[in-house]
């Protein structure tokens, strides 16, 4: 309990956890505080343990929720039922401990027989065990705590029981059992403190994952007590009123209240499913503000004024389409005319191209390299293996083989002779266009005026790392091309960071892709199939997910396998 009123007075979302020496627990004191605080930064972006606050609090959201809320009498009971009943404890033989001894040590069973207010069938007995060193202790605490008369709420699911023809409830867990009124809690068994009556059963409960030393009931307790001292004046409203009002969302001070603590007239499902009234609240401001900064950001970025100044007229074009192996498929033709959109702008390009493996993406991404080249800058294209950087290198070398630029990889495993050498021809400006690995940005690398950088599968690479290679040119043209969209290139694409171009056709006369799965029962016919391929001249290339064995993970090897 919060024994200063100074810090009730002015508790509001930004108050420090640890200002509040006296959340949620009657003696929890201030090393608990900290273990809260430290616990919450590990999951608050860019916060640490001295400077999260209520808010960070709030926003660790329950895992899950469930139905504590159905309240009946002992007389609707039925075997399998879950649900809470209201008891009080019996006048006589209400509390009684039987042990007996485990294979490794001694088991007390705590029996408390109870009947509802309106005695409307047989009392119930609920029971749990209980172990340990201080076991006897605690069985005196609870032998003065669950008197006759005594008052509880139990959830759980209720079992016939034959021997004593009523039924029993098992207690797997604390959260099951809450008291109505009664003495502190001690042990951490069963919750006694009044002021936090029906919190953990009789109602819609919140199921938190654990954070730090703190439980799901503890954690309940602080959110429940935080909640109940915070004025919706304190939860300050973020989103304008016509807003709130065309996408018919809720407050932000209900959407924080219910997604803790679920209203009775929304199906839980959709709390249980975060699609509640309060979770499309939450999910729509973190997302409102992420777009907001992001379209911010690519303002910053549109108004920039990039190093390399670039024309593409018709002798460029038909320079570029001289060297092109092959014509272009309608899907590669809209794209190139957005990529020399973006290039002859004003502001740098930073687009993502996306297609499936085959569509042509790396001649797209050669004609841009053209593109600069023939304005005379430098190009750079950094994948994440140095196979494929090798691969990427020789079939641009093939296809400039008759134009005047000098193509070159760049890869860690380069002799140090060779790679200082290539190194001096990069800075001289000598090298036109450099397929490379993370080696391109290498603080001995520097380019004498990079105006093109193109990724190649973006998702293999940070951020930190494609600002670096960014960093070395005149603010140049960005493209990132990926054949898989994952989650963050879609949403780096929703939220406006970058441009998107799509190739959405195959070149004429790519070979079907068939694909087939396979069991454990069909190894042997994969084996044949691999045979008759070989046989027949063909490759066949076998994946693992492991090089090597590993102690950590159960999974097949290729080293061992082959």
């Amino acid at each position: 309990m919060i024994r200063d009123m100074s810090i009730v007075a002015s508790l509001s979302l930004n108050t420090r956890i640890l200002d509040l020496p006296g959340v949620g627990i009657r003696r929890f004191g201030q090393q608990n505080a900290r273990n809260l605080a430290v616990g919450l930064a590990h999951v608050s972006p860019g916060k640490d343990g001295s400077n999260v606050n209520i808010e960070d609090l709030l926003a660790y959201l329950p895992a899950r929720y469930e139905d504590r809320s159905s309240m009946v009498e002992i007389r609707h009971l039925y075997h399998g039922l879950e649900a809470s009943l209201d008891l009080t404890v019996r006048v006589a033989g209400g509390f009684q401990v039987r042990n007996r001894r485990s294979f490794k040590q001694r088991l007390y069973i705590f029996e408390i027989s109870a009947a509802d207010h309106r005695r409307t069938g047989r009392p119930v007995v609920v029971w749990w065990f209980i172990s340990g060193a201080r076991a006897r202790e605690i069985i005196q605490y609870n032998a003065k705590r669950f008197v006759p008369g005594t008052r509880f709420i139990a959830f759980g699911e209720w079992e016939a029981d034959k021997r004593r023809g009523t039924y029993s409830l098992r207690l797997n867990k604390p959260d099951e059992l809450e008291l109505v009124a009664g003495a502190d809690d001690e042990e951490g068994e069963i919750e006694t403190d009044p002021t936090l009556t029906a919190i953990h059963v009789g109602r819609r409960v919140p199921i938190y994952r654990k954070l730090g030393d703190f439980r799901t009931k503890r954690l309940r307790e602080i959110v429940h007590e935080v909640l109940g001292r915070l004025s919706n004046k304190a939860i300050e409203e973020t989103l304008p009123p016509d807003l709130l009002s065309r996408s018919k969302l809720v407050t932000r001070s209900d959407a924080l209240r219910y997604a803790h603590f679920p209203k009775e007239d929304v199906p839980l499902d959709e709390y249980n499913n975060m699609r509640s009234p309060a979770h499309r609240r939450l999910i729509f401001e973190e997302l409102f503000w992420l777009a907001l900064g992001l379209l911010v950001k690519r303002g910053q970025r549109i108004k920039e004024r990039k190093g390399a100044d670039i024309t593409i007229d018709d002798r460029i074009k038909q320079r570029i389409k001289s060297v092109l192996p092959f014509k272009l498929t309608e899907a590669q033709r809209k794209v190139v005319k957005e990529l020399f959109r973006d290039m002859k702008s004003d502001a740098p390009m930073n687009r993502l191209l996306q297609g499936d493996v085959g569509s042509g993406k790396t001649i797209v991404a050669l004609i841009a390299m053209l593109a600069a080249m023939e304005n005379g800058y430098q190009t750079a294209l950094m994948v994440p293996t140095e196979i494929l950087a090798e691969q990427h290198a020789r079939n641009i070398k093939r296809i400039l083989a008759k134009s005047p630029y000098r193509v070159e990889s760049l890869t860690g495993s380069l002799k140090t002779a060779d790679k200082k050498r290539l190194h001096q021809a990069i800075t001289a400006g000598e090298v036109d266009a450099c397929v490379g690995t993370h080696a391109l940005i290498q603080e001995s690398v520097s380019f004498k005026n990079l105006g093109l950088v193109i990724i190649d599968e973006q998702h293999r690479f940070g951020v930190m790392q494609r600002a670096e290679l960014r960093a070395r040119g005149l603010n140049p043209e960005v493209l990132v091309m990926t054949a898989t969209p994952i989650p963050r290139s879609l949403a780096m694409t929703v939220y406006g960071d970058l441009d998107v171009s799509v190739i959405d056709e195959m070149p004429p006369g790519r070979t079907p892709v068939k694909t087939q799965v396979f069991g454990e029962e069909g190894r042997q016919e994969v084996k044949k199939l691999i045979a008759r391929e070989v046989r027949a001249g063909r490759q066949v290339y076998v994946v693992y997910p492991l090089v090597e064995e590993s102690e950590k993970m159960d999974l097949r090897d290729a080293t061992k396998r082959y």
